[in-house]
């Protein structure tokens, strides 16, 4: 009879389970039952009392007790004495692209919004971006990131920054600022199988540059390849072969764009001059590559 494992965490956890599900001797040791964290604060719903008081091993990212119910230090008390507890921290990295979406917000707007403060006009930015012009501050942010990472660390029993300071220049690392790729969850996943004393996955066999199937991938620009100095190049069709377009101007300057008419909002401009910002934003997209001879 195989023996119970809960793995409480978010889409991260998700690749992972997706991993030790790939480790013969272990999926033949334990049955994975996957809960992301997220979708039960999210929607309200009841945590697996009766599972977890039959877990033999417990799978988990720490939430704080500031989420009730579902904080981690809440829910090992519901677990038997005899189970194992494995923690991971929660891993994300902002400082791998100049810009890109979460939510409702836009991560690295603060640059883009100085130069509008000076002054600047959409062209000029524009044109600035696509000559490879602005600084988007990696070093404050990528050392922000890391060290926000290493404090979680201190109370996880795997460890990942290292590696990531290690390999970010010679392998790709993050889909997103928070979905990794194979390789990174076959680290994860072989730090679990060591303290549960099976052996190691065989890195060498061929996965799929995405195996867990985790949604989105970012496009490659200059800014951070040069900055990183990234010894591959990827396509992001590589990673996720229905993406229609990997055009890194295109992405970016549609988020410029945003953040220009959303400063603007609360302007009384005249609704010509919306229309023209509009207009020139869609140049720019329709072009790929900004208006840098317009």
């Amino acid at each position: 009879m195989k023996k119970i494992c809960v793995i409480y965490a978010n889409c991260q956890g998700g690749a992972i389970n997706t991993f030790l599900q790939k480790h013969d001797i272990y999926n033949e040791s334990y049955e994975n039952h996957l809960f992301e964290n997220y979708h039960l604060i999210e929607n309200g719903l009841s945590l697996p009392f009766d599972l977890l008081k039959q877990a033999d091993l417990f799978i988990y990212q720490p939430l704080k007790n500031k989420h009730g119910q579902y904080a981690t230090d809440i829910i090992k008390n519901c677990l038997p004495a005899t189970c194992k507890k494995i923690s991971f921290p929660y891993i994300y990295n902002d400082a791998l692209w100049p810009l890109y979406e979460e939510n409702d917000n836009i991560v690295g707007e603060e640059i883009i919004i100085n130069l509008i403060e000076k002054g600047y006009s959409l062209k000029r930015i524009i044109d600035m971006f696509c000559a490879e012009a602005i600084d988007f501050e990696f070093g404050r942010r990528f050392q922000k990131s890391m060290e926000i990472l290493k404090q979680k660390e201190e109370v996880t029993d795997l460890k990942v920054s290292d590696y990531i300071l290690k390999k970010i220049s010679k392998e790709k690392i993050f889909l997103t600022q928070n979905h990794q790729t194979s390789t990174f969850y076959i680290y994860c996943t072989n730090q679990i199988l060591k303290h549960l004393g099976f052996s190691a996955m065989d890195s060498s066999k061929y996965f799929r540059p995405n195996d867990a199937e985790l949604p989105d991938c970012w496009p490659q620009s200059p800014y951070e390849a040069k900055y990183y100095k990234y010894e591959y190049h990827f396509d992001w069709k590589t990673f996720h072969p229905q993406k229609v377009d990997s055009n890194w101007h295109k992405f970016h300057i549609k988020l410029i764009g945003k953040i220009f008419l959303r400063k603007h909002r609360s302007l009384s401009l005249p609704f010509t001059r919306k229309l023209y910002l509009r207009y020139r934003i869609r140049l720019s997209l329709l072009m790929g590559n900004g208006y840098l001879h317009n």
